[in-house]
């Protein structure tokens, strides 16, 4: 889909005998965690209960660790001083960083860790729907001529990975002429809301036939990992690869401001969350995009909402 943690850590870090030396961590109070880190921990965590705060810090990067009993489990939560959120260890986890990006900035996150039983086909999060039936319309023009999108939510779900995924289908079409047809891949972590893309099947269209399927791809063939389409409590400033296709598909966001307002043929909408997507396999300028809460993308490129809700009953 070309439509939603890196901290300068290496990914994969265990903490013991193999980094002694290079790490270090203080017990702290509450009253010493930083306002931003709070803000991020206090929206992860919820109804848990955070029973220690050590402050760490490994290879000059500062970081916070939380221990938390929800659900009738221990798990560690961890959050960079900024208040990125980094990840969760929980009974047999791994410990989880961000991993650092290609370009060596280490701000672009990449790569993810959710259990698998936590993985779910269905829900939402404050600007991405995954339930059946719920669907968009955008029109507006694209380099020039006339054009729509639409995305559809499908009753269908499909296994990536051993995952169970839900199909979102989307439709473009340019002057009248049926263009793209791409079924995409998500699943949401129940705990976190973060809505995860694990690929999708691309048909392509030239004169109204198949032409070809550029741009498909699936988590777990030929090097390909699932990426971060949503983040369920999105930072500005926060950037997260979407797609994780090497030398295929590597388009990636960066969360630019949460309290926009925009215009669209289907109303005016507040409180939006606008996005730049850029990917290293297309260097340029970034194209921009808008999330309304509670409906999900109303701009994309030139293209603007004009419908949203269930599916019609002649399109089912």
């Amino acid at each position: 889909m070309k439509h939603l943690l890196a901290f300068g850590i290496v990914c994969g870090l265990v903490l013991g005998s193999a980094v002694a030396g290079l790490a270090k961590e203080k017990k702290i109070k509450w009253s010493d965690v930083p306002a931003a880190v709070k803000t991020t921990i206090e929206e992860r965590v919820k109804d848990g209960k955070i029973t220690e705060v050590v402050k760490k810090e490994i290879r000059g990067k500062v970081f916070y660790e939380f221990e938390v009993q929800k659900d009738g489990k221990e798990m560690d939560y961890s959050v960079a001083a900024d208040g990125k959120f980094l990840g969760i260890e929980g009974p047999g986890d791994e410990e989880y960083m961000g991993e650092e990006s290609e370009e060596g900035k280490g701000d672009w996150i990449d790569t993810f860790q959710v259990r698998e039983s936590d993985f779910v086909a269905h829900g939402r999060n404050r600007y991405f729907i995954l339930e059946p039936g719920h669907q968009l319309y955008l029109k507006g023009k694209d380099d020039g001529e006339d054009a729509d999108l639409t995305l559809t939510v499908l009753t269908e779900t499909r296994k990536v990975g051993g995952i169970e995924t839900r199909i979102v289908e989307e439709r473009e079409t340019k002057n009248g002429q049926i263009i793209e047809v791409s079924r995409n891949f998500f699943a949401l972590d129940r705990k976190t809301n973060d809505v995860y893309y694990f690929g999708e099947e691309v048909d392509m269209y030239e004169d109204g036939k198949v032409s070809g399927h550029g741009g498909a791809w699936l988590a777990g063939i030929d090097g390909a990992r699932y990426g971060l389409l949503m983040p369920g409590a999105p930072k500005v400033g926060y950037k997260h690869y979407q797609e994780i296709a090497p030398e295929v598909a590597m388009d990636r966001a960066e969360i630019v401001s949460v309290s926009e307002t925009f215009k669209t043929p289907a109303g005016t909408f507040k409180d939006c969350l606008k996005v730049a997507e850029t990917s290293p396999l297309e260097p340029g300028h970034p194209e921009h995009k808008f999330y309304a809460p509670g409906i999900g993308l109303i701009r994309d490129g030139g293209l603007k909402l004009v419908r949203h809700g269930p599916v019609k009953e002649e399109e089912k």
